[in-house]
């Protein structure tokens, strides 16, 4: 009998897809920097967030755009 856990082919079931909005401490260490860098990058409007609640949540592709913008810019 298979488990569950398998499907027909015997591949092994996919990661768990990554977060699509991530918390400012995930976002701090995705990027490397310090909460206060982060959040001078939001007030600067460099990177754009999603509030839900109280709590401010940072788009994966908000992350994506703003690595893409640095490296465009180094190219220059």
């Amino acid at each position: 009998m298979q488990s569950a856990d398998h499907n027909s082919s015997g591949n092994q079931p996919s990661p768990p897809a990554a977060p699509q909005l991530l918390t400012i401490d995930e976002a701090c260490r995705h990027l490397r920097i310090s909460r206060w860098l982060l959040y001078r990058l939001i007030q600067q409007r460099k990177l754009t967030t999603v509030q839900i609640g109280r709590r401010r949540l940072i788009p994966a592709d908000a992350i994506a755009r703003f690595i893409n913008s640095q490296t465009d810019e180094g190219d220059r």
